[in-house]
């Protein structure tokens, strides 16, 4: 059994809510539990509770300097993950892997600071809080680790690092997606081109729904396009229902024998 608990206090206003696609939206709640209790067509289900906290929890004045964040990971359950760009309802997209509550690793493709797109396997500490003056930033991999959990929109459970009663780690789903090819553009291209992310984060999804191990994901066409539409109403909705989001779907999840 596995729990989730998010909480945190940061909008992100952009407007109206556009569509109800998911229950998170319609529910309007901050504040989720997840447990596998329910059957799924993948047999791995994701059943989420929810409860809404009362105002006080919020932070009244909405700045983004004011705002505390505490969300946690469930240890070796495979994310996948979308963060805000420039423009609403374009994404970076990556897969994080959870090794304990606050701490993770993100795989992407970027091109942060200007460098070429590339593949790249980094911590993603997710105990710091946006309203850290980030005076104990040590390099500018750190800051940028903070921007991504500042302006991270959704987290999606869709896979699991415990195959066939053995607990993996990070390392090994390196190697599985280290030797994936990226095309090589300008490095003018952004850093939240979504193209270039996408493109990279579905084959990653084919390669480890190929494996036979990590995640389910027959119809990958179907499933980025469900984890879009909520992913984009959870944008719009931001400045009601506090980012970032944790969504639920039968379209991914980890293998029945897992």
């Amino acid at each position: 059994m596995f729990l989730m608990h998010l909480s945190m206090s940061n909008s992100r206003p952009k407007g109206n809510d556009s569509e109800s696609v998911c229950s998170c939206v319609q529910l309007g709640l901050s504040q989720i539990l997840v447990t596998p209790h329910q059957t799924s067509t993948l047999d791995h289900p994701f059943l989420f509770s929810f409860y809404n906290p009362p105002a006080s929890e919020f932070c009244p004045s909405g700045s983004r300097e004011s705002v505390s964040m505490t969300f946690s990971l469930v240890e070796n359950v495979i994310y996948a993950v979308l963060t805000a760009t420039e423009k609403i309802g374009q994404f970076h997209w990556m897969i994080v892997v959870a090794q304990s509550p606050t701490f993770g690793f993100q795989f992407h493709a970027t091109n942060k600071f200007g460098t070429q797109w590339h593949y790249e396997c980094v911590p993603w500490d997710l105990s710091y809080s946006s309203s850290s003056s980030c005076s104990s930033c040590s390099s500018w991999e750190t800051d940028s680790e903070h921007s991504f959990l500042d302006n991270a929109v959704s987290f999606t459970p869709i896979g699991t690092m415990s195959v066939f009663g053995e607990s993996l780690d990070a390392s090994h789903l390196h190697e599985y997606l280290k030797d994936i090819p990226i095309p090589h553009v300008s490095t003018a291209d952004s850093l939240y081109d979504e193209r270039m992310s996408s493109l990279w984060w579905r084959q990653a999804i084919r390669v480890l729904h190929q494996s036979g191990l990590f995640v389910r994901c027959a119809n990958l066409d179907a499933f980025e396009g469900e984890i879009k539409r909520k992913s984009t109403a959870a944008e719009y909705a931001s400045f009601v229902h506090p980012l970032p989001r944790v969504l639920s779907t039968k379209l991914a999840g980890p293998w029945p024998d897992s």
